[in-house]
C-alpha cells in the first residue's frame, strides 16, 4: 500500500483553501483527513479532476475523518479512476477565526 499526503489550509479570516495533488501511481482504494484545529464554522471538501469535473462532490469533512476499525475499512472508500492529478477544495460556511490544516491521505494499491 502506497500512500500520498498533502495538506489544505484554510488561514484565519477565510472560508476557502484548495492544492492540487499529483497521486502516486496505482489505484486509489481509499482516503483520510485529519485537521490541525476544530474549525469555527463547518467546512465542506471536494474532491476534482484537473479540468474541473467533480470525483466527490462537497460534503462535510468529518465524512472523510476514519471511523474505527480495520485501517482501510475504517477509511472513506474512494475511487479517482484514471487521474492522477486532482485537486482538493475546502470551504467553510464562514471565515474561520483561526488558521486550520487538513492532512488529506491518499491509499493506493500498488
Amino acid at each position: 500500500m502506497k500512500h500520498t499526503v498533502k495538506n489544505i489550509v484554510i488561514e484565519a479570516g477565510e472560508s476557502t483553501g484548495s492544492t492540487p495533488i499529483t497521486l502516486k501511481a496505482g489505484n486509489v482504494v481509499a482516503c483520510a483527513i485529519y485537521k490541525s484545529a476544530t474549525p469555527s464554522s463547518p467546512v465542506d471538501i471536494k474532491i476534482e479532476d484537473s479540468q474541473g469535473d467533480d470525483l466527490q462532490p462537497f460534503m462535510t469533512f468529518e465524512d472523510y475523518v476514519p471511523g474505527t476499525g480495520n485501517y482501510i475499512e475504517s477509511r472513506k472508500p474512494l475511487s479517482t479512476g484514471k487521474h492522477k492529478e486532482i485537486v482538493v477544495l475546502a470551504r467553510a460556511s464562514q471565515p474561520l477565526t483561526e488558521k486550520v490544516t487538513f492532512q488529506m491521505i491518499f491509499y493506493i494499491q500498488e
